[in-house]
């Protein structure tokens, strides 16, 4: 009865709301919708590639094995992790976590809500638990770390970790998570901090034990941004800041290997962070400064493959990544081979100075 209020919502249907009833009714347009920007991926433990978009209302699996992919509805991630059969996501606005059982038909679970929080970007896993990083609401700065176990439900958020900056890197090893930070809080306010930072904190007591702005060879400004933080095969841990690869010994946390492999990137990123991937190959699979890149963690030569910031390394080997912001694009690693070096038998006379010198000089040899 009456008047209905009519919008369209972010997944491009129409909702009316009666005012009188206060019923909602949500109708489908018969129009095939554009595709959107992926906004982040993430390697599932099924060995699907789940896919956000940009701006939200859907989200995609795509299963290399058989080339199927599938769309279904979810906001806008904007970090996933994995635990056991379990693949968690976290949804902006308002930092919204969601679990995903990927054995079951597709059906999204809502967790939790971080308060006060509202893009969870840095998602990983570690001991049986969920770390995530986030970026505050609109006209905040500093943002928060949350903590959630999966055998109890309970979740713990601690926000102002770095004052006034944003988690954007973390890194799980031996009961203690190392992160790092974004200097950019939420739309709609400036930056008060000059430089990102890295920071070590204890999981046994819950207590940031370091805070310090890393010295990175080769700098030549101060970055806004630190992330793409993994804990390597060395037991290093490797992190990306602009166009600096670098990686720390974590007794002492000095930086031991670095180089710039893109020289005169700076203020590089602000909230979404680097994708760092070892390879089975030994390789570090990264989108250092937006640029899709393979790096040999000995002697840092590296390999610019593509411009992407989006990234995954299947369960193949083989590198999916974002192109052209809306096209999910693959490159197929081999495994690589050595060419041994060649035993050839080379006749020489008087290889052994057998025979007698002459006045001539040596028999088979000359200047």
């Amino acid at each position: 009865p009456g008047f209905s209020i009519a919008t369209v919502n972010f997944s491009g249907g129409v909702v009316y709301m009666n005012l009188e009833t206060k019923v909602t009714k949500g109708v489908s347009l018969p129009v095939d919708g554009q595709p959107v920007p992926i906004r982040v991926a993430e390697k599932g433990p099924d060995g699907a590639i789940y896919m956000s978009g940009y701006p939200g209302g859907s989200g995609t699996k795509y299963d290399p094995e058989t080339g199927e992919m599938v769309s279904f509805g979810m906001g806008q991630a904007e970090g996933m992790a994995s635990i056991g059969d379990k693949l968690y996501l976290g949804v902006y606005s308002g930092a919204v976590i969601y679990e995903l059982d990927v054995t079951q038909p597709i059906a999204l679970k809502q967790l939790f809500r971080i308060e006060g929080e509202d893009r969870p970007f840095m998602m990983t896993s570690g001991n049986g638990k969920l770390f995530i990083g986030t970026i505050p609401d609109y006209g905040e700065l500093g943002g928060a770390l949350t903590i959630y176990d999966p055998e109890t439900g309970e979740h713990e958020t601690y926000h102002d970790v770095i004052h006034n900056q944003s988690i954007v890197g973390l890194a799980y090893h031996d009961g203690k998570l190392y992160g790092s930070t974004s200097v950019d809080g939420g739309e709609g306010i400036n930056p008060t901090e000059r430089a990102a930072k890295m920071f070590v904190w204890d999981l046994a007591t819950n207590e940031k034990v370091m805070e310090w702005v890393p010295d990175l060879p080769g700098a030549t400004s101060i970055p806004d941004m630190i992330s793409g933080f993994t804990i390597g095969p060395d037991g290093l841990l490797w992190g990306a800041a602009d166009g600096i690869i670098f990686a720390m010994d974590l007794e002492t946390m000095d930086v031991v290997k670095s180089k710039v492999i893109y020289p005169g990137v700076s203020r590089y990123g602000k909230w979404q962070p680097v994708y760092a991937r070892w390879g089975d190959d030994g390789l570090l699979y990264t989108t250092l400064a937006g640029q899709l890149t393979v790096i040999e963690p000995h002697s840092l030569e590296h390999t610019r493959l593509d411009t992407t910031p989006v990234m995954v390394l299947g369960d193949d080997g083989h590198i999916y990544y974002r192109k052209d912001s809306t096209h999910l694009m693959k490159i197929e690693v081999s495994e690589g081979y050595t060419i041994p070096e060649a035993e050839l038998a080379i006749p020489l006379m008087n290889a052994d100075f057998e025979a007698p010198v002459s006045e001539d000089g040596i028999p088979g040899w000359n200047v």
